[in-house]
Formats: structure tokens, C-alpha cells, sequence
């Protein structure tokens, strides 16, 4: 049995990819089973989806603990050490990054990567990394044929949509890479723990170098349009205060304030705006 572990945030579709890959995997002949970890999750908040592959029937109904695969949607979340926990030895991990997560890829696993950020960007002009890591995850995997992948992609998405995401998980195809890994030494065994340490069964991963886009739960980084208030046309109703998900919105001094911190860029406030008086730009 194959099983694979999805961590993502809210809104990133790591429960979608999971269940297109179930739909392949069956279309395949195989067994296969997807379901999500649930708990209060928001759009933004770290959620974990799973999946197990095989060819006899699946009688298991718990978390997977020790994944042959771990797909991390959104880097950040190398920082928590439950992503990466029980991965075994020799394991897949794949993470979407726009280049390689470590500075020593001496760790007892496979390590790849591909920014699924930009390919989804390109092509939606929303950074949705699912089909994207699909994609990756075929061709640096093997488990489940490229042609299986898109089939499952066409079914699941209308018809409008399932171009542009075979597009995406394509382009990841290409563009995945894999790190040469060597045997851990003793020194990274002995490594201090730090804020980005993380154990894999006995073994540490270390020196996992995760961009400088804000801390844990600060999660903007990965929004591509920023919210702008005309303050001229907004009449301070607070309709927009009253539905943000992440509460980021705010009346201060009489004007309407918003932390791009931990804004999502989600569009819920433009939608409710009485008066259209918030649109979005495109980040840089």
C-alpha cells in the first residue's frame, strides 16, 4: 500500500488533489482512498488531506502516520514539524518552492520540488498549486500514469476549467525537480533543535531554509491581487468587516484598513461592498 500525505492551507485545493488522484487511481483498476483531517479550518489556516493507493482493498479508516510521500502545497508549512513527521526513511518529499528548500540535501529521503506558485499564477492569475503538484508528483512518483492524472482532471473540472489545470499539471511535469540526496552524517544527527527542525522518525531533517515570508499563520505571501479601498466612495458601513474570513479589516481614524499580513486575497469584502468601493490590483 501506498500512502500519501497532502499539507496545505485552506483554499490551496490539497483535498481536490487528493480525490482527482483517487479518481485516477480507479480508473486504473486500483484501490484508492482520499479524505481530509478536519478541524477548524479557514481559508489561509494549515489543513492536511490524505491518500492511500493499492491493489487490494483498503480497510484502514486512520490518518496516515507514516507516509511514502509527503506534498507540501505551501512552503511555510516546512516550519511545523508535523509536516514532515513520520515520513519514512527513503520517503518522498515535494514541496512547492521555486527552488530547493534545503541548503544540504544530506537528509534520508527524496527531496523535489517545482514552483507551482508561478505555473498557477501564469495560467489562472490565482496561485492555486493543486493540479500543478499533480503534475510533479507523477512524474517524480510514479504511482499514477500522466494520462490517468489528466483524465481524472478533465472529469472533476468543467469544461472550461480543464484545460487550463491538464496545462498546469503538465508544465509541473517539466519543470519538477529532484535532489541528489547523500546518507545523513553525524553531525546533522547531532544538530541543536532550532525553529525550523523537524524530526523524520529518528533521523532530523535540518537546515531547511524557508523564505522570509512572515511567520507561522502569516500567510499573504502567497496572495497574487491586493485588496484597494477607494476611501472617497466607501461609506464606513462595515459590511466588509462583518465577512472578512480573517478578520483583517478594520475603521481606524474613520478610514478602512486592511493587514495584508494575513489577507488572503479571497475578494469575499469586494463582492459585499454595497457602494464597489474595494478592487483588487495585482501583488508585486
Amino acid at each position: 500500500m501506498k500512502e500519501v500525505r497532502i499539507h496545505g492551507r485552506g483554499g490551496q485545493g490539497g483535498l481536490t488533489a487528493a480525490r482527482i488522484v483517487a479518481n485516477a487511481v480507479l480508473k486504473m483498476g486500483k484501490n484508492a482512498q482520499a479524505f481530509p483531517e478536519f478541524g477548524p479550518e479557514r481559508r489561509g489556516s494549515p489543513v492536511c488531506s490524505y491518500l492511500r493507493i493499492d491493489d487490494q482493498p483498503i480497510l484502514l479508516r486512520t490518518p496516515v502516520a507514516a507516509p511514502d510521500a509527503v506534498i507540501v502545497m505551501d512552503e511555510t508549512l516546512l516550519e511545523r514539524r508535523e509536516t514532515v513527521a513520520g515520513i519514512k526513511p527513503g520517503g518522498l518529499l515535494l514541496v512547492n518552492s521555486p527552488a530547493c528548500p534545503t541548503d544540504a540535501v544530506n537528509v534520508p529521503l527524496r527531496l523535489a520540488w517545482v514552483d507551482a506558485m508561478e505555473i498557477s499564477a501564469g495560467l489562472f492569475g490565482r496561485q492555486i498549486p493543486n493540479t500543478a503538484m499533480l503534475g510533479a508528483w507523477c512524474k517524480v512518483d510514479g504511482s499514477v500514469s500522466q494520462e490517468a492524472i489528466e483524465s481524472a482532471i478533465h472529469e472533476w473540472f468543467p469544461e472550461k476549467y480543464a484545460d487550463k489545470n491538464v496545462q498546469a499539471a503538465r508544465r509541473a511535469w517539466e519543470a519538477v525537480q529532484v535532489a541528489d540526496r547523500s546518507p545523513p552524517t553525524e553531525a546533522d544527527l547531532d544538530a541543536p533543535e532550532s525553529g525550523l527542525y523537524a524530526y523524520l522518525d529518528d533521523y532530523p531533517i535540518v537546515s531547511i531554509a524557508v523564505p522570509a515570508r512572515g511567520g507561522a499563520g502569516q500567510t499573504g505571501g502567497w496572495r497574487v491581487a491586493n485588496p484597494v479601498v477607494d476611501h472617497e466612495r466607501c461609506i464606513r458601513c462595515g459590511r466588509c468587516i462583518a465577512v472578512c474570513p480573517e478578520g483583517v479589516m478594520a475603521l481606524e481614524d474613520g478610514e478602512l484598513r486592511i493587514d495584508l499580513v494575513y489577507c488572503k486575497g479571497c475578494g469575499i469584502c469586494a463582492v459585499e461592498c454595497p457602494v464597489d468601493a474595494i478592487d483588487f490590483e495585482e501583488a508585486r
